[in-house]
């Protein structure tokens, strides 16, 4: 009995370590990245502080708000999409898109999330594009509806990109 105990135990962690590894790879592809080892020092930090361009942080802030509850599911992810494709091409969205799934996965808590990208927001945005991203995330969660605390996340990022806020 122990051995076979020590088996399924053996045959999870191999399992558990394969999916792992498959989906960095996963990430190099999308990524364009044909190397999964030229990857590796983005995995090893966290990858959110590692957003420079605003599609990028916006999508990432998207799937972040949107995913706090449940996963998305694909309709769900072509509403983030059509959103983003006012504001970006269709690959640009594709690599924002593969890139924000995956650094909401690997940094799960939204408030880090909020305060890194929204002070990155305020810095790239116009008041102008930062109102028009704030009405993105509002059909968004009209849309999709995974945050059930999103009048104070939307506060919090409005604040966080240098809007005013009325309480």
């Amino acid at each position: 009995m122990q051995t076979l105990i020590l088996i399924i135990c053996l045959l999870a962690i191999a399992v558990f370590f394969y999916r792992r590894s498959k989906g960095k790879n996963s990430i190099s592809r999308r990524l364009g990245i044909s190397d999964a080892k030229s990857i590796r020092p983005v995995i090893t930090t966290s990858p959110i502080t590692k957003i420079s361009d605003p599609v990028t942080a916006a999508a990432t802030l998207l799937v972040s708000l949107q995913s706090e509850e449940f996963v998305l599911g694909d309709a769900d992810e072509e509403i983030i999409e059509s959103l983003l494709l006012n504001i970006a091409d269709q690959e640009t969205v594709d690599t924002a898109l593969g890139y924000a799934k995956w650094a909401v996965i690997e940094v799960s808590d939204t408030s880090f999330v909020i305060d890194r990208l929204g002070t990155l927001l305020r810095s790239q945005l116009t008041d102008g594009e930062k109102q028009q991203f704030l009405a993105m995330l509002d059909e968004a969660n009209i849309n999709i509806g995974g945050c059930f605390d999103f009048g104070s996340s939307r506060m919090r990022l409005a604040q966080q990109m240098g809007l005013e806020t009325t309480h």
